[in-house]
């Protein structure tokens, strides 16, 4: 060093700039960091430093500092990808995600196959739910590097939000062909596997995750969930207490305990479970959801209706915060529906060359009876109950780009050609035989398909549509007291909920005057408990089939069924159901004025049908 200005000399710099280069790779960060900040206060005009230092100070996660280096860093070496995407990786830490994308395509501009700007910019427009892009994006990471398993992971992911699990599971395993001891890649896998009713599949997997990380709670409540699938409560019960006595204060471990309990639950349980919710910060809102559902729920066993309802309403509205719910746009997206299915619109819709009426689609509103009526129907020799099924969904997102109503999407219609169509039937109608090759009907339970009934129509004409009805008030107090999370955004609050109802009500009316007489199967659940035979010999006589005794003993029908109504369908029919909105009377005025009744007297199970 010269003495005299302070400065090192060439080679002593040389030998400096090359030992801090060597702490950073052996992970010393810190010193690392004092290294490079010693480089550069000898030689404050240097550069050399300047992007290592930064870089070092975000893996030390300190961005703001790093992100005034890299920024001066990407002027001084401007075509340096690795710069210009740590750069954009410092903006991204600072929530400045727009500015962090604009420095990954530069960053992709300089160096195309620089496959880090591509997963990060990937990632950014995930974060900005900018789901086709960053599907685009992360697809190009992949074809770059194809064993990336971030990439892979982050797409799966990315699938799971845009309800393509099968897709998802197909990136989960090959990142797992890649890394076949990791256990973050076996528990997602068997949460997927889960998602899709897959019990056994998931129990695989999240099996191989205790073994390799025993202590993982979620992984143990996971499996207590695929067990309750399988109609394994008991041994479903343990998991679910080894769950919660590794994370004790987790309220959907607690929940899960409570709801699977019976109405002497412990007053220890019911006084922790009081504690963890008077206790739990702001910050704690999701898990202090699960608390008070859980309390309404043990409430409810015990007969204390008021006080439980108190905790539902609690529950709710802690979850309404949490999420963004436009209800003006819904009603938008159910007028848009209407508008674009009209009768001329089916008369001059090409028709597709299939044919087949393999498919029969259980719609209706959640908690109306759907788990029931597939369980009957799948307790006939000749029907394969495949539950909620994705295939038709995943399948009709070839039209147009976005959700089925959007006004992009809607607006593609009106120029779907026959051999689209076809190609949609065909594919669908095979997914679906896969499942069960020798099946004459398969049911397909995936509710939320009486939105685009006209299109079902339009691409599977001889499809059945068996529509599940139930007393409008009985379905919105099931529906709330349930707490499902995640959940249907409308669902939290008592009027928002209501005014649902009432837009399917109109919807459903629509598709019952456009199509033709018959298309539509409508059983009611009170009038199926009140006369199963006559009811059950109607849906199956609707379907084609000749009747069999196994239908009216449905409950001793063994099959998975992945919905919360596992449990009732294993029992006999029974009333115990129908009217259990009465004990919340004086709790929903906000839900009688949403839907519209006037009093309560004139509640029946024909309102809404």
């Amino acid at each position: 060093m010269n003495a005299k200005s302070g400065r090192f000399t060439e080679a002593e710099f040389a030998a400096r700039l090359q030992a801090a280069i060597q702490l950073e790779r052996q992970g010393r960060l810190a010193d690392s960091a004092f290294a490079y900040r010693a480089l550069l206060a000898s030689h404050p005009a240097r550069i050399e430093p300047v992007p290592n230092l930064g870089r070092v100070l975000l893996l030390l996660g300190q961005p703001k500092e790093a992100c005034e280096l890299l920024a001066r860093a990407s002027v001084l070496f401007p075509n340096s990808a690795l710069i210009r995407t740590n750069y954009g990786f410092s903006l991204a830490m600072l929530g400045e995600t727009k500015r962090a994308i604009a420095n990954y395509k530069k960053a992709i501009a300089v160096d195309h196959s620089f496959v880090l700007a591509h997963f990060n910019l990937g990632h950014a427009f995930l974060q900005l739910d900018r789901y086709d892009e960053a599907r685009a994006v992360l697809e190009t990471t992949i074809r770059l590097a194809p064993d990336h398993v971030d990439a892979l992971c982050t797409l799966a992911d990315l699938l799971l939000k845009r309800e393509l699990p099968c897709d998802a599971i197909s990136c989960y395993r090959r990142a797992l062909s890649i890394r076949p001891h990791d256990p973050v890649i076996h528990y997602n896998l068997g949460n997927t596997h889960l998602a899709l009713a897959e019990p056994t599949q998931a129990m695989e997997h999240l099996a191989r995750t205790l073994a390799i990380v025993p202590t993982h709670a979620e992984a143990q409540y996971g499996m207590g969930l695929a067990l309750q699938m399988l109609n394994r409560f008991k041994e479903a019960a343990r998991f679910h207490a080894e769950a919660a006595k590794l994370a004790p204060s987790n309220g959907r471990f607690l929940r899960a305990l409570v709801e699977q309990g019976g109405a002497d639950q412990d007053d220890r349980l019911l006084d922790r479970l009081a504690q963890l919710a008077d206790s739990a910060s702001k910050s704690d809102s999701q898990n202090c959801v699960h608390l008070h559902a859980a309390l309404g729920a043990a409430y409810e066993k015990r007969g204390a209706h008021d006080l439980a309802f108190r905790h539902f309403l609690e529950a709710n509205g802690r979850q309404r915060i949490l999420i963004r719910y436009d209800e003006e746009e819904t009603e938008a997206q159910f007028s848009r529906i209407r508008a674009m299915f009209k009768p001329s619109r089916l008369r001059s819709a090409p028709m597709p060359s299939i044919s087949s009426d393999l498919p029969v689609f259980i719609i209706g509103m959640p908690r109306s009876g759907s788990t029931l009526v597939e369980q009957i129907l799948s307790s006939h020799s000749k029907v394969f109950g495949a539950g909620e099924v994705h295939d038709l969904g995943d399948a009709i997102q070839s039209i147009g780009r976005g959700r089925f109503d959007s006004p992009k999407f809607l607006e593609s219609v009106t120029k779907v050609s026959a051999a689209q169509l076809a190609t949609i039937a065909n594919g669908y109608i095979a997914r679906l035989r896969a499942r069960a090759p020798s099946a004459v009907r398969i049911t397909d339970k995936f509710l939320g398909n009486f939105l685009c009934i006209g299109l079902v129509h339009m691409i599977l004409p001889n499809a059945r549509f068996v529509h599940t009805v139930r007393n409008p008030v009985d379905v919105c107090v099931s529906r709330f007291t349930k707490v499902f999370v995640p959940g249907s955004d409308y669902s939290y609050d008592l009027g928002e909920l209501g005014r649902y109802h009432r837009h399917y009500e109109s919807l459903m009316d629509h598709w019952r005057q456009l199509l033709p007489p018959g298309t539509i199967h409508e059983i009611v659940y009170e009038e199926l408990v009140a006369n199963p035979k006559e009811q059950i010999r109607r849906l199956l006589e609707y379907c084609g089939l000749e009747w069999e005794d196994a239908c009216l003993d449905f409950h001793i029908n063994a099959r998975i069924v992945g919905t919360p109504s596992r449990r009732q369908v294993r029992e006999q029919l029974h009333g115990n159901s129908v009217g259990q909105w009465i004990r919340y009377k004086d709790q929903l005025g906000p839900l009688f004025a949403a839907l519209e009744i006037a009093e309560i007297g004139s509640v029946s199970h024909q309102q809404g049908i």
